[in-house]
């Protein structure tokens, strides 16, 4: 009757420890599967950055080109003007 007792008290934190390991092992599951979602979550907001950064960098540019062509633009209206005013004076 004591060996049967005593092989009763020792299953029962058996039975306990395996139910213990499989929350454990749900947790762990959990944490993994949170883990990825972040890590998504992280990747998509670089992603998002990055084309942000990229847009912003393209106005600039496109910005500095149509600069460029006024000040092309202008410069040649100067010469044209300039001479035209050479000519009208020498006429």
């Amino acid at each position: 009757m004591k060996l049967a007792l005593i092989a009763a008290l020792l299953a029962i934190p058996i039975f306990a420890n395996t139910d213990w390991r499989d929350e454990a092992h749900h947790v762990r599951a959990e944490m993994r599967r949170e883990r990825a979602e972040i890590l998504r979550e992280a990747r998509q907001a670089r992603r998002e950055g990055m084309r942000a950064r990229l847009e912003a960098q393209r106005e600039v540019t496109r910005a500095k080109q149509a600069a460029r062509r006024e000040m092309v633009r202008e410069r040649r209206e100067a010469i044209r003007e300039f001479y035209q005013a050479r000519r009208d004076r020498w006429n």
